[in-house]
């Protein structure tokens, strides 16, 4: 028995398919994964010992958290440094924040100009400009562990070039 032929009027797997992702489409897809990480760096609890972060996201911007328990001069110190990362956020991106910090030379700039923001601060309320110099050395020094293998000198120089209030001294190597 001969199998009865076969009449096809549009010929298979010829439709030509565009398969590039359109830009609504890619939206669609990364914006609940965007959210749901927006959610969790909000409501996730602070790493022990810290007193604030600021996380950068793509599209979101900069979520800043604080110590709740916190208060007085050093709520104000870390709402002054949280926001000078909000800031660094906010100028260069989410992408070229983190490709900033991927150095420690990158996350001591980072964290030289959040701590300049607290100098001017300290300053402006009469707090002498050797032991503000002193106190971000010492917590730089101390509070952060990827700057262990930089000397004292190269943290004060890095807060001299970030913080101009400081810099005379900074520079002269406390």
């Amino acid at each position: 028995m001969q199998p009865a032929p076969l009449s096809v009027t549009h010929r298979l797997n010829t439709v030509a398919r565009d398969r590039r992702i359109s830009a609504r489409r890619l939206v669609w897809l990364l914006a609940p994964g965007l959210l749901a990480l927006s959610l969790a760096a909000a409501r996730a609890p602070l790493p022990k010992g810290l007193d604030g972060m600021t996380i950068c996201l793509p599209v979101v911007g900069p979520i800043t958290r604080i110590d709740s328990t916190l208060s007085g001069r050093a709520r104000a110190l870390a709402e002054i440094h949280e926001r000078a990362h909000a800031a660094q956020c906010r100028e260069r991106g989410a992408v070229r924040s983190y490709a900033a910090r991927l150095t420690i030379d990158g996350k001591l700039r980072a964290e030289a100009h959040a701590f300049c923001a607290e100098a001017n601060w300290d300053l402006a309320i009469g707090y002498s400009r050797e032991n503000v110099l002193a106190r971000i050395t010492d917590e730089l020094e101390t509070a952060y562990g990827w700057t262990a293998g930089r000397s004292r000198g190269e943290i004060v120089a890095a807060i001299g070039a970030a913080c101009p209030p400081l810099s005379t001294r900074a520079r002269a190597g406390d």
